[in-house]
């Protein structure tokens, strides 16, 4: 999968199943592909470092106990680590900010940006999170009635403000809005 792209796939093995089950039941619906460069066995691939965030956009369960799904490809990431969860599929620490180019190709795509930092801020990359939403503010400050500086303010308000990553993005906010 890739930025901008579609990929439809067919979940049908319980791990799966579990793992898709827990993305619908966000709000962002995210998970992240990435390939197995070489196989040991299923739970001990070695993974490429470059995956795709995508979002699951469409979504239909069948009677055999499969779901059929559609994701939109968001943004390409960097693997930090991976591991094997107690549902026996694999969870990741990313880092999307070599990539964030893949949210601003598409003039129209501040709602993935917005997206991506919503998920990752549920995952505790707070600076991450923060550098997406002033990329988009700085793009364009009045997009969707501010959304990204309303979101901006409020995750200030959940990491607290004096936190240092709340502080830094203050001071960036601040630049932007006033120069």
């Amino acid at each position: 999968m890739f930025p901008n792209t579609y990929l439809p796939l067919n979940i049908f093995e319980p791990r799966y199943l579990k793992m898709i089950d827990g993305a619908l039941a966000t709000d962002d619906r995210l998970i992240g592909m990435i390939q197995p460069m070489a196989f040991k066995d299923e739970l001990h691939a070695n993974l490429h470092k470059v995956g795709c965030v995508g979002k699951i956009i469409k979504f239909e369960e069948v009677e055999d106990s499969r779901y059929l799904i559609t994701l939109k490809g968001l943004s390409r990431f960097n693997l930090i680590k991976e591991k094997t969860n107690d549902d026996n599929f694999k969870v990741a620490e990313i880092d999307p900010n070599n990539f964030v180019q893949d949210l601003q190709k598409d003039p129209n795509n501040l709602d993935s940006l917005q997206e991506m930092a919503v998920a990752l801020y549920g995952k505790g990359d707070i600076a991450t999170s923060f550098d997406l939403l002033l990329k988009s503010i700085e793009k364009d400050k009045e997009w969707n009635d501010q959304a990204a500086r309303k979101q901006l303010i409020e995750f200030f308000t959940s990491a607290g403000f004096d936190a240092s990553e709340t502080i830094n993005a203050r001071r960036k906010l601040a630049s932007l809005l006033f120069s």
